[in-house]
């Protein structure tokens, strides 16, 4: 069984960096960090810009960046489980972009078996897995209120969580990462029961 979560945008793909290139070539804004990965803020743009961007992003699932080594680790984890069961997806995305993220996740990893819950309240698709891998600020402090051990990416919007000199923080259940490639060195982890 494997026993890890996987969160999509700032894990998997890097959906910041597709809105990022928008906003820089379009309207020449830059990024600086707001509290709670407020894109409209970080970038200094109103909230319907900032939504007519994410559905752009969205609607184009081809040029958005996979990130650095989440092809090979989700390639392992599945390996490692036999191919006996999906990899499980849990993202804020919204119902109507299902189709896309689909595609963008058929992009990444063709011939394995996933499915995809798509909510806002993450944490009832996550009974079953003890382990996830999630950036929002927000996210990660709920599951860890909730006794889940959460393997973080680190970015400018999340780096104030828990900041220390190693990937274990003070807090026993963040672990945080650089990239999802990170989660191969992480053995002590039972990340998928053979």
């Amino acid at each position: 069984m494997i026993n890890i979560a996987f969160d999509i945008d700032g894990c998997i793909v890097n959906m910041d960096e597709h809105f990022r290139s928008i906003v820089s070539s379009r309207y020449n804004k830059e990024y600086t960090p707001a509290p709670n990965w407020d894109l409209s803020k970080s970038y200094n743009i109103s909230n319907s810009v900032c939504w007519d961007i994410l559905v752009e992003v969205y609607m184009n699932p081809g040029n958005t960046p996979i990130i650095n080594g989440a092809k090979e680790v989700l390639y392992k984890l599945y390996n490692l489980n036999n191919k006996e069961e999906p990899l499980q997806f849990i993202t804020a995305r919204p119902k109507w972009a299902a189709s896309m993220t689909y595609s963008l996740l058929d992009r990444i990893i063709p011939d394995i078996d996933y499915q995809i819950a798509f909510a806002n309240h993450k944490i009832k698709y996550l009974k079953d897995y003890p382990y996830i891998i999630e950036d929002s600020p927000n996210n990660v402090e709920y599951f860890l209120s909730q006794g889940k051990i959460v393997f973080m990416p680190v970015y400018k919007y999340n780096d104030h969580l828990y900041p220390c000199d190693n990937h274990i923080t003070g807090s026993n259940n963040l672990i945080r990462i650089t990239t999802i490639a990170s989660l191969l060195n992480f053995k002590e982890f039972n990340l998928v029961n053979r």
